[in-house]
């Protein structure tokens, strides 16, 4: 399957929005105060293979 370039646009702008809206998720449920004020957590879209597709713009991955 090959995908032009307006596809992959396509397809990075949808895996931003999935991260960036697990990311304010996350920090709008949590109970702790390192992750509701500090913003001290991540997260990230893996394919089948463990492979890291996209990772929000605030984590540093530390797995």
């Amino acid at each position: 399957m090959s995908l032009n370039p307006i596809e992959i646009e396509m397809m990075r702008n949808a895996l931003t929005s999935v991260c960036d809206e697990m990311y304010v998720a996350i920090m709008r449920s949590a109970y702790s105060t390192n992750i509701k004020e500090r913003k001290d957590h991540s997260t990230a879209i893996f394919d089948a293979r463990g492979i890291s597709l996209y990772g929000s713009h605030d984590s540093s991955l530390s797995v």
